[in-house]
């Protein structure tokens, strides 16, 4: 498993991103590690896209 390290600023506009998708964390995680197509709409699917 890699880890990167992301500066504070960065790190801060995921957090402000992830409050939008108003999905917990580690819910999120498991549709996306999942590829769950049913648990993520357009709209959430184009924030995690942004976040890239």
């Amino acid at each position: 498993m890699n880890f990167f390290q992301i500066d504070h600023r960065r790190a801060y506009n995921c957090e402000i991103m992830l409050s939008k998708v108003k999905i917990p964390l580690h819910e999120l995680m498991d549709y996306v590690l999942a590829l769950d197509e049913s648990a993520l709409d357009a709209d959430h699917v184009e924030k995690l896209i942004k976040l890239s």
